[in-house]
């Protein structure tokens, strides 16, 4: 969606749907985000360029990112207090705030010296993340209301997972424990 409609890069649903599936089957397979990585280079094959599928990757990564932040935030303060919530309210602040600095020209100037000659690879990625982030932000809300959807449809999963081996936990004790670990999983 955020490729479609944020970046207006037409790529038909079908090439999308293959390439998500060949990097997810990837990422099965591999360590870290190999797979997530390979979604962007899959779609360097339909025309995209790599660092606007880059800069398209990290934007919907932070959005489930912060999702299940703040699902988890929930949770440990429901469970534990507010004492347990406060590291995890840092690491997002700083989350935030390093997005916040990729837009800054100076950072990506920085960047750039670092990465050298792979630069290159991500060009693209600061005018993709500015057209997401400043000019079409309601794609960037579209994206995270669908976002939340799609988590508390997984959470359901677990419910039913849970009802069909015979076992009670209420839908909103799955809603506070399992974006935890997911979240720690990543």
């Amino acid at each position: 969606m955020l490729i479609r409609y944020g970046l207006r890069h037409h790529i038909s649903f079908a090439a999308l749907f293959d390439a998500y599936l060949t990097s997810w089957g990837i990422g099965l397979l591999t360590p870290g985000k190999v797979g997530d990585v390979g979604f962007a280079y899959f779609l360097e094959r339909e025309g995209l360029p790599f660092g606007k599928g880059t800069a398209v990757l990290l934007l919907d990564s932070f959005t489930t990112i912060l999702v299940l932040a703040v699902a988890s935030g929930t949770g440990l303060w429901y469970f534990f207090g507010f004492h347990d919530v406060l590291p995890l309210l840092l690491a997002v602040g700083i989350a935030l705030l390093s997005l916040l600095l990729l837009l800054s020209p100076q950072v990506r100037g920085l960047l750039r010296r670092f990465l050298g000659k792979w630069a290159v690879y991500f060009r693209g990625f600061s005018k993709s993340a500015h057209i997401l982030v400043k000019e079409r932000p309601q794609i960037l809300v579209l994206n995270f209301g669908i976002t939340i959807v799609k988590w508390f449809l997984i959470f359901l999963n677990f419910y039913f997972g849970f009802k069909a081996l015979g076992h009670v936990v209420p839908y909103v004790v799955i809603l506070l424990v399992a974006p935890l670990a997911r979240l720690v999983s990543m």
